[in-house]
């Protein structure tokens, strides 16, 4: 029993004696300060770099790093076994992290609990310098809780370890490092409903790497924004923005990334300011989803958003990214198989969207949704942009891509388009402020003569309306691949290119039309030409 608690539960006959044991009390404040004096509830070491902490203010902490890295091993006070969430940073409580003699610094906090598999929770408020970069890890997976303020330099949560060097250093070359998660983990970072975390200076970066990304809170960012499902990835943070190579999906199934609050920032100040939010998700042997939805805006500031170049989202389900490409940022091979969707129906976009997918990718709206720029969704197996009810508005170009294309990493010789449409249903209104393409091209290797079949592409109204103020094409080309020496060339074959109007639906297309479902066979040095057969327009 604590000594405050035995004198608690004392009957003192004598006033004096209560005073006698309340100065005793006082004068020994270390058997009651642990309780109070601290911002994290835990015991912490420094195992690398050098920190100095001042836990003398109750409910407070400062905690200086003096070295450009450094990591803290914590050892939360709740040493449970099972049940919920460990309350490491309490609602009300502020732990402020500050730069020693060195300036900019990045502080890794392993948080271990006594069982690892429990979720460790973050309800306070956490504060940087414009150098600071503060990360977190916790095996169990992280809850920022609907009290939490962040205002930081940067931040990292992670429910994957990070790789260190024999020294101990988890950054490498100052902006490389890498998280790898347990074979069989689905641990989750968690941002609940009214979370606020703002890393607001320039370049700054909010990332979170976990089998399973939950974000229903505020992000603010002046620079980019990194949602990663995966079990493992490596990260190079490249001025202001991210190439993010995953190299093992994640073991958590269905919606992987779940995003129903705002991620937002600043606008981009011009070519050299480049913003971008991204959520990357890789399945290792299930299905997953990014599943975007809510009410929350998602995007930089309305200002910039025209500025495609500045301002970018980038969805990628099943393959690695390379951030400083804006219009196609994707790797040409997915790292496995196993199907990843995306399915965004946001109420609110500011900036560009370019997704992808290696199996369907869907813009679908059920309510009135507004995006503020380009909107480009691709998917191997299907891609579609919808207004199902309500009404749905592309202030840019809009463009959906079900394109099968031979690359040099590409698996077999011959390619068939998918689905590709943009539509609107019954009842529901499609406003596009710039030219739509829905394309389901078919190209096969132009070297090993393989075959090129078109897909389905179509842009049609079916009982509501659709509006295009620029240009409106549907592509379904096959086109053969060429062959070298001897070798045969091989065939190409149309597919269904659609511009519709059905059960009284209006169409209306301002500028030209243009629908495409062309065969073409490849040719050959010595052996047989391919094919061309035409596919069929309505």
């Amino acid at each position: 029993m604590r000594p405050e608690n035995h004198v608690a539960g004392n009957r003192l006959a004598a006033t004096a004696s209560q005073l006698v044991l309340a100065t005793l009390i006082a004068s020994q404040p270390l058997l009651v300060a642990p309780l109070l004096a601290q911002a994290f509830n835990g015991t912490p070491v420094n195992s690398f770099g050098s920190v100095t902490f001042d836990r003398t203010i109750g409910g407070m902490e400062t905690i200086t790093v003096n070295t450009p890295q450094a990591t803290i091993n914590w050892t939360p006070n709740d040493t449970g076994i099972g049940g919920g969430a460990i309350d490491f940073l309490s609602s009300g409580h502020v732990a402020d992290f500050v730069a020693g003699s060195t300036g900019p610094y990045t502080v890794l906090n392993r948080i271990i609990a006594a069982d690892p598999t429990r979720v460790i929770g973050l309800s306070g408020a956490v504060n940087s310098g414009a150098g600071g970069a503060v990360w977190f890890y916790a095996p169990g997976g992280i809850l920022v809780g609907s009290t939490a303020q962040f205002n930081v330099g940067s931040l990292l949560l992670t429910a994957n370890d990070l790789a260190v060097d024999g020294q101990g250093a988890f950054l490498q070359n100052g902006n490389q490092f890498s998280v790898a998660a347990g074979t069989t983990s689905t641990a989750a970072v968690q941002i609940a409903a009214g979370a606020q975390l703002n890393a607001l200076n320039s370049d700054s970066y909010i990332i979170a790497v976990a089998p399973r990304i939950i974000q229903a809170g505020a992000i603010q960012v002046n620079g980019s924004a990194a949602l990663v499902a995966a079990g493992a990835v490596d990260l190079t943070l490249n001025g202001g923005l991210f190439d993010l190579t995953v190299t093992q999906g994640t073991a958590a199934g269905g919606n992987v990334i779940d995003h129903t609050g705002s991620t937002t920032g600043p606008a981009s100040t011009g070519s050299t300011d480049l913003h971008r939010i991204y959520m990357v998700a890789v399945p290792r042997n299930d299905a997953i989803a990014i599943f975007l939805q809510g009410t929350g805006s998602l995007g930089f500031d309305v200002a910039g958003a025209l500025d495609v170049v500045g301002n970018t989202i980038v969805l990628s389900a099943g393959r690695s990214v390379v951030g400083v490409a804006a219009g196609d940022p994707f790797a040409d091979v997915a790292l496995n198989t196993t199907a990843a969707n995306i399915q965004l129906s946001s109420t609110t976009v500011t900036s560009a969207v370019t997704a992808r997918a290696t199996a369907t990718a869907t813009l679908g709206t059920f309510t009135n949704a507004n995006y503020a720029s380009d909107v480009t969704i691709r998917g191997d197996a299907s891609a579609d942009i919808r207004a199902v009810t309500g009404t749905l508005t592309i202030a840019g170009n809009a463009t959906a891509s079900s394109d099968s294309i031979f690359t040099t990493q590409s698996t077999g010789l011959t390619r068939v388009g998918g689905t590709a449409q943009i539509s609107s249903n019954a009842s529901a209104i499609l406003n596009i402020g710039g030219n739509a393409l829905a394309t389901a091209m078919g190209q096969a290797d132009n070297g090993g003569g393989g075959a090129g079949t078109g897909g389905t592409a179509r842009i049609s109204g079916s009982g509501g309306s659709l509006s295009i103020a620029g240009t409106a094409v549907v592509r379904a080309t096959g086109n053969g691949g060429g062959a070298t020496g001897t070798q045969n060339a091989g065939n190409g074959t149309g597919g269904l290119a659609q511009i519709l109007s059905n059960n009284g639906s209006v169409v209306t297309i301002s500028g030209a039309a243009n629908a495409n479902a062309v065969g073409i066979g490849g040719a050959s040095v010595d052996g047989s030409g391919g094919v061309g057969l035409g596919g069929r327009i309505d």
